[in-house]
Formats: C-alpha cells, sequence, structure tokens
C-alpha cells in the first residue's frame, strides 16, 4: 500500500478532524476550528492507499537563543486513526514532515512530544523542560503596590504584545509568537482570559493572563496562562497581585518560572517541578548554527562531524567560528568533536553540556573540544512556558 504525506486540500480537512478529535479527546464539533486556527497552509496529511489516515500541522514562528531569533516551526497534533497505528504510518508522516521543513530551509523545529521513539527516530531529541512553578498563597506575604493595576482589555492586546517582544529575546528558549500562538493568550474556546496590567504612569511594565479553576475542598486556584514582567516593581506588583487572593485562593501556579519573579517570592513553600518537556530537531545544521547567538566574551572555531542518517545535507563535517557573539558555518575540517544529530539539539539550546551528552552516548571527542562547545552553548536553562 502506498503511503504519502501531502498538503491538506479542503476534503482532507474533512477527513482529518474526526481522526484528531479521537486522538487529542477534542470534540467533533471542535476540531474543524482547531484546523482551521492553524491553516490549511500549514496542515499535512499522511494517505495510505490514497485515504486519509492521519495529519499533523506546522506552526511557523521563530525562537530566542543566544539574544537571537532562530527560525522555527512547531509541529503539533500528530495524530494517526487508531485502526491504522502500529504500522509506521506515524514514523512516514514524521519523515516527511522533517524533510519538507529541510528543503524550506527552516532552522530548527519543536514540539512537545506523547511519545519519545517516534520523535527521536527522526533526529528529535529533549532539549528543554518547562518548569511549573505552585506557590500557596497562605505562606508568604508581600505588599508592593508601587504599580498600578489594572484588568487588560481588548484595546491592550498591542501593548502586551509589545511588551513581550521586548522581553522574550533575554529568555532562552521563549518563542517569537505568531498569530496561533497569541490567539491562544487571549482567548481559549469560548472563555476570554482574565488579565491584569502592571503600569507606571500608563506604561506598561508587566501583565499576567490566568483563569480560575475550582479544587476539590471548594477554594479557587488561580492557573497563569501567561506572564510577563520587564521590572523588578512589576514582579513585586503580580506577585502582591496573587497574594491579595489568599482568603478564597489555595494556590497559584505558573509555568517557566521566570527568574524575575522566582526571586522576588518572599518565603519558602513553593514547590518547582516539571510541567512538561521539549523536543528540538536540527533541521538545517549549518542554517540554525549560524541563527543563534554566542556568548560574545566568547571566540573560537567549533570542528564539528554531525551524524544524521535522515537528511544526507547534514550529515560530515562543519567548521563553526564564533566571534563577537554571531557564529559563521562552513563545511570541512577534521570532525574533532563528533555528535550525532538528536545530541546537537540539547547542546545547541543549552539543555545539557558536552560532558552530559558524551556520557549519554550521543557526543564525542577530545576533552578541548567538549570545552570549547561547553564555553560557546552556556547560557541560562532553557524554557518554552507555551504549549502548542
Amino acid at each position: 500500500m502506498t503511503t504519502t504525506v501531502d498538503r491538506a486540500g479542503r476534503a482532507d480537512l474533512q477527513s482529518l478532524a474526526p481522526i484528531l478529535s479521537r486522538c487529542f479527546n477534542v470534540s467533533l464539533e471542535r476540531a474543524p476550528d482547531w484546523l482551521e486556527r492553524a491553516g490549511q497552509e500549514n496542515v499535512r496529511v499522511v494517505k495510505e492507499g490514497g485515504a486519509v489516515a492521519g495529519g499533523a500541522f506546522f506552526i511557523p514562528m521563530g525562537q530566542w537563543f543566544g539574544g537571537r531569533r532562530v527560525g522555527m516551526e512547531g509541529v503539533a497534533a500528530v495524530g494517526v486513526a487508531p485502526e491504522r497505528r502500529g504500522r509506521g504510518t506515524a514514523d512516514a508522516l514524521m519523515r516527511g514532515l522533517v524533510k519538507e521543513l529541510h528543503e524550506r530551509g527552516v532552522p530548527i523545529s519543536t514540539l512537545f512530544p506523547a511519545t519519545l521513539p517516534l520523535y527521536r527516530g527522526v533526529g528529535y531529541e529533549i532539549a528543554g523542560l518547562t518548569p511549573e512553578v505552585k506557590l500557596p498563597l497562605v505562606r508568604a506575604r508581600l505588599s508592593d503596590r508601587t504599580l498600578t493595576l489594572r484588568p487588560a482589555t481588548g484595546a491592550d492586546h498591542e501593548a502586551v504584545r509589545a511588551l513581550y517582544a521586548r522581553v522574550a529575546p533575554g529568555q532562552e528558549g521563549a518563542l517569537d509568537r505568531n498569530e496561533y500562538i497569541w490567539k491562544r493568550v487571549f482567548q481559549r474556546g469560548e472563555k476570554t482570559m482574565e488579565g491584569t496590567l502592571a503600569l507606571r504612569e500608563g506604561a506598561l511594565e508587566g501583565y499576567v493572563y490566568c483563569e480560575r479553576t475550582v479544587e476539590p475542598d471548594g477554594r479557587q486556584a488561580l492557573e497563569v496562562t501567561d506572564l510577563c514582567v520587564a521590572t523588578p516593581a512589576a514582579a513585586r506588583s503580580l506577585l502582591t497581585f496573587f497574594l491579595d487572593h489568599h482568603s478564597l485562593t489555595s494556590h497559584v501556579t505558573w509555568r517557566g518560572a521566570p527568574p524575575a519573579l522566582l526571586l522576588q517570592i518572599p518565603e519558602v513553600g513553593f514547590t518547582l517541578g516539571t510541567a512538561s518537556t521539549w523536543m528540538v530537531r536540527i533541521v538545517d545544521v549549518a542554517a540554525a548554527l549560524a541563527a543563534r547567538g554566542y556568548p560574545r566574551a566568547v571566540r573560537g572555531t567549533l570542528s564539528l562531524a554531525v551524524r544524521d542518517p535522515l537528511l544526507p545535507a547534514n550529515d560530515g563535517p562543519f567548521l563553526l567560528e564564533v566571534e563577537e557573539g554571531r557564529g559563521t558555518v562552513r563545511r570541512g575540517g577534521e570532525g574533532r568533536l563528533a555528535v550525532d544529530i538528536r545530541g546537537l539539539s540539547p547542546l545547541y539550546t543549552g539543555y545539557a553540556s558536552p560532558d552530559q551528552l558524551h556520557a549519554a552516548g550521543l557526543l564525542d571527542g577530545p576533552a578541548p573540544e567538549r570545552h570549547l562547545a561547553a564555553a560557546l552553548f552556556a547560557g541560562p536553562s532553557p524554557s518554552l512556558a507555551d504549549m502548542f
């Protein structure tokens, strides 16, 4: 039976919607809207014998590494009809997606996995964790009312986007969001998210969007769906906002744990856990290495030998020359640091050091080359708060 991966036509969307509804427990009524939000041009289907067996969609955007934007396409809603699983259909789909991304010159791809073997099989690897903070509101006390707080409205969306665009480049792994992500910030299904702004003389310094849930004991909890702080006063003001809910609310949770906020928590008692893991695939080695930023104080030439069984254009030796925070890449060199394409992802994002990747069997090379790689890819732990 012939298996193909194709751009979705209108009839394909109608066939894919019930498959994704079953895979992700999305109502059959909502599944078509989900695909419409993604945009038909971004949806791909895998067909067996001409019939739609599953699909996924791309989310074109960017991701910040080393203070520079790297072109990235997220992969979301990877689903195969239950009766067609176990025969390589999902693998064929993912191989087709990765090859298309490479043909289009996309540097990297990121996804949130429901399983690891499928994505590792096509070159993705865990490249970051998304931490989750849970702050019990009865433990901490803080009262900083320097800034003015007020509810956000639709008229504030432009200012909210502008503040995020100012802060995100300094947060390793943060998204350069597209419309698909921004719509989820402001609206979840039929529900408008509750936003609160922190302002100084009308200028926005921080914001939070959240929704209220009810715990089994009847008390409320605040779940933060988006959070951004640009100043210490904004961090303290939004923490005060959370703590002011203590009489009715047991705790507040937020994803991403930005240090600007975490370092302002005035008392022990909060917990830090892992909300999710995310995976990255280096799709175009040369483009990816040239796109990200590097520590300005470090210079050197890293001799890499990349192994990529799926994409021959990535396979072989590369020289990465770094100076003044930027990298240039060319083919050639001795390939002193051998790295599997999977291992290149956590090195690239700063999630794992060369020594850690060596211990995992994903990288090998002499100590001086590993030390240079550690310096070039050093930085804060990557974190990705946006689910997609």
